[in-house]
């Protein structure tokens, strides 16, 4: 074990100063270590994936940046070796050139996604585009989030249910946003054993937040909205962090919430067979008998 470091830390110097054969430079030190650092990653990211609504925004934005880094220098330290190890090389000049063209279009193709990882952590530190919110008391026992739910908003909510610990009721006015966030939401309302209430409407990842609430109310003129989330990353933010790959996790995961939380199959099945548009907005008695909402205000259900 002690001359393993050794061992690498010398590999990585010779690589870097291209002193091992084009080859071994190419095809280890280019090929096989890209493919170890895929897999390192995808694997990472997928242990990483049953948490991720308990994650904090702040923390998944260190991961990427930290990911970020990482790929650049493994990039750096790739191409200057096997560049180098080119220059070195005295057998067939198809290979020596050949090894430094294909340096120049990995160099050339991976400008446009470290552009694109560059304008993603960029936009982590400026208000989500999707809307802003307020939250506030109206009374002392009551949390009321009003307008989208950005990026953010959970951590926000957690906070605030930290230092106010007399609140026992999340009343949502919201026309929706990251499904993530509704998701994040419903799951800390559930922790907290809250309730949830609606006055005047809740839609798209709104549902979600609410179905957390241990006791779910809605005012008789209350309405929700029900759709499929949005796809296509271009359509909604250029750094979207809910792109279709994981979208689909997602939905699975709001399903599984919302059956942990008695809503009927039934009714679960329709939500997965919703288009983005239109959005459906079932009745009161549709919503009752899915057990989706456990009472009108004022009017407990049995």
């Amino acid at each position: 074990m002690r001359s393993l470091f050794p061992s690498f830390s010398s590999y990585l110097s010779s690589h870097w100063r291209g002193e091992l054969p084009l080859g071994r430079s190419f095809w280890g030190g280019g090929v096989a270590v890209t493919l170890l650092c895929l897999v390192v990653i995808l694997l990472a990211l997928l242990s990483l994936w049953p948490w991720v609504d308990q994650i904090p925004l702040t923390s998944i934005i260190a991961i990427k940046m930290a990911l970020f880094a990482f790929a650049i220098m493994v990039s750096v330290w790739q191409y200057v070796g096997i560049w180098r190890s080119a220059g070195h090389y005295h057998g067939r000049k198809i290979w020596k050139y050949g090894a430094r063209l294909m340096v120049l279009l990995c160099t050339i193709s991976s400008l446009p996604d470290l552009k694109a990882v560059a304008d993603s952590i960029e936009a982590d530190f400026t208000p989500d585009p999707i809307g802003q919110y307020t939250l506030s008391q109206p009374d002392d026992h009551t949390l009321l989030i009003y307008g989208w739910l950005p990026f953010g908003i959970s951590d926000d909510v957690a906070s605030t249910l930290a230092k106010k610990p007399s609140i026992t009721r999340v009343q949502l006015d919201s026309p929706g946003g990251r499904l993530h966030e509704g998701l994040k939401l419903g799951k800390l309302i559930k922790k907290h054993k809250l309730n949830t209430y609606v006055k005047r409407g809740c839609f798209s990842a709104c549902t979600v937040a609410f179905a957390g609430g241990a006791k779910r109310e809605m005012d008789e003129s209350a309405s929700f909205g029900f759709h499929a989330p949005i796809r296509s990353a271009d359509l909604l933010h250029t750094t979207e962090y809910e792109p279709a790959f994981s979208m689909q996790l997602l939905q699975y995961r709001e399903f599984a919430f919302m059956r942990e939380q008695g809503i009927g199959t039934a009714f679960i099945t329709k939500l997965q067979s919703l288009p983005y548009k239109p959005i459906w907005k079932p009745d009161t008695e549709q919503l009752r008998s899915a057990g989706y909402i456990t009472g009108i205000s004022g009017q407990a259900y049995e």
